[in-house]
């Protein structure tokens, strides 16, 4: 039993009087802090083009199983936009590249306004291309010329201009089929290096035969970049030039050196590179005697999950058409926003389901989101 001091009249001796008090009750541990959540939603009608005027009672939307209350559904229009536009320039992509360069300067325009002191001001543009290295051409930035300039003179490295793909003894790696891209490593570093320090609403648009051959991330490790980036990406997937290589992770091993710089982007590459590589090399692929990769599949992957879309360019004519749809859907989209009803600040993952209450309407949402670790 713990004693108490009680003052009493100062006239007496002693200053206080020292009574038994009971045991103080120990305090309850705070409860978790709410989070709000706020996702990109596409919705679109049966002809494929956006769906606007709907509201947060159209829909029901579930996190971890939970049903969930939607607190609100707007309009994203004029909120600041961030778009990586990543192009896959490997040989088997050269007789589309002309096509490409020439499309994307148009969505490029769609972007940005003319005036960057306009309404949407705020909208930023990067560029990558990726074959055999990954290369940040142009860091965000709202200036039209300087994209322009750089996807007309936008090609593919030194080391993949030789259609063998064969390179020197020196680079620590052992020559490789022609006809693939770092695509995870692209997608991976657009969405870690420049989006996931940035805020508002991020978009990348992936132009590739999705064909990957020797990226040391896996397609799990980009698509878990993005979301950990809040990063939506929309995919065009065009065949090339040359049929996929029957290719898969643990056949013929390529070796990397110590660092893996990326040339051309940041000074020195992306910063740090991979220290100490990756001891042995990545097993990507080779003549396994396993399945073909199936590259539109593992592009409609990438973007589905990510709560993107993905679409087949057949002919390079095509291609004006579908960055048109691109730019519309970012145009239409919603961001919807609500409070889990159980959360926790521990690095999770949240697997998030949105359904519409009609049939007229098809809705695309990211699988889900990452919570954050500590807040």
């Amino acid at each position: 039993m713990r004693l108490q001091c009680i003052p009493i009249a100062a006239a007496l001796s002693f200053p206080c009087l020292m009574v038994p008090v009971a045991a103080q009750q120990p305090v309850a541990a705070p409860k978790a802090q709410a989070h709000e959540v706020v996702l990109p939603v596409t919705v679109s009608n049966k002809r494929g083009e956006p769906d606007p005027g709907l509201t947060a009672g159209d829909f029901t939307l579930t996190d971890n199983g939970t049903q969930q209350t939607i607190t609100s559904l707007t309009q994203a229009s004029g909120q600041p936009l961030q778009v990586g536009i990543l192009v896959d320039t490997s040989s088997a992509m050269n007789r589309a590249l002309d096509t490409e360069r020439k499309t994307a300067e148009k969505f490029v325009d769609l972007m940005l306004p003319a005036d960057p002191s306009g309404a949407q001001g705020g909208n930023q543009v990067f560029l990558v291309h990726f074959d055999r290295e990954v290369e940040l051409i142009r860091d965000l930035t709202g200036s039209r010329s300087a994209l322009d300039s750089d996807l007309e003179q936008m090609g593919s490295t030194p080391a993949a201009q030789n259609g063998s793909g064969a390179e020197t003894a020196s680079s620590g790696r052992q020559p490789r089929a022609s006809g693939g891209a770092d695509l995870y490593d692209a997608i991976y570093l657009a969405s870690h290096d420049v989006m996931k320090p940035g805020q508002g609403r991020k978009v990348l648009v992936v132009f590739s035969q999705g064909v990957d051959l020797g990226s040391r991330e896996s397609i799990n490790d980009a698509i878990d970049a993005a979301e950990h980036a809040h990063t939506i990406v929309y995919t065009i997937y065009f065949k090339g030039s040359e049929e996929p290589l029957r290719l898969r992770r643990g056949g013929v091993g390529n070796t990397y050196p110590d660092t893996y710089p990326y040339p051309g982007g940041y000074p020195g590459g992306y910063p740090g590179g991979y220290p100490g590589g990756y001891p042995g090399g990545i097993p990507t692929g080779g003549s396994t005697g396993m399945p073909p990769v199936d590259a539109k599949k593992n592009m409609a992957e990438i973007a589905t999950r990510s709560g993107g879309r993905a679409f087949e360019a057949k002919r390079t004519d095509d291609l004006a058409g579908i960055y048109n749809q691109v730019a519309e859907d970012i145009e239409g989209q919603y961001l919807l926003t609500y409070t889990p009803s159980s959360f926790e600040a521990d690095g999770s993952f949240h697997k998030t389901v949105l359904t519409a209450k009609t049939d007229d309407v098809t809705v695309t949402i990211p699988e889900g989101y990452y919570a954050p670790e500590g807040k």
